[in-house]
């Protein structure tokens, strides 16, 4: 069972002890839940949370994910992940923002052999739609990183 909460009449996010901030952007680019441990152990690698992350950032790992199981029939292979991106944090690794400030660039030896697909349109106003989701436990812990 899924645990959430409206951010309706709040200004800014105060998540509770478990509780995560997630944007709606999210789920309709690909984040499904709970999410699966290639994000968490990507988050963990980074030292980032969830909300750190970009819609077209998800949108790039759910290809990502998709690209190994249903294509490749692996895993989710974070060294092959590594080899096709880079992680690059927003304005610098020290001093990262709240919200979005974390995206992906692929790797400049990658980028002549990679296919390109055009631009998704995010909603400009995408970090203002949050909510709070509950992690649920689990024997390997919460959800998020």
């Amino acid at each position: 069972m899924v645990h959430w909460r409206s951010s309706i009449g709040e200004s800014s996010p105060s998540p509770k002890d478990s509780e995560v901030v997630l944007f709606s952007s999210f789920l309709k680019h690909g984040l499904a839940l709970p999410a699966c441990d290639f994000l968490r152990e990507l988050l963990y690698y980074y030292g980032i949370q969830i909300h750190h992350l970009t819609p077209e950032l998800i949108l790039h790992l759910s290809v990502f994910v998709h690209l190994c199981e249903a294509f490749l029939g692996i895993e989710p292979h974070f060294e092959l992940f590594q080899r096709l991106y880079s992680l690059v944090p927003h304005p610098s690794k020290n001093e990262m923002g709240s919200f979005g400030c974390a995206r992906l660039e692929l790797r400049s030896e990658i980028t002549e052999k990679y296919l390109e697909w055009p631009r998704i349109h995010i909603d400009p106003l995408w970090s203002s739609q949050w909510f709070l989701y509950a992690q649920p436990s689990s024997k390997f812990g919460q959800v998020f990183c």
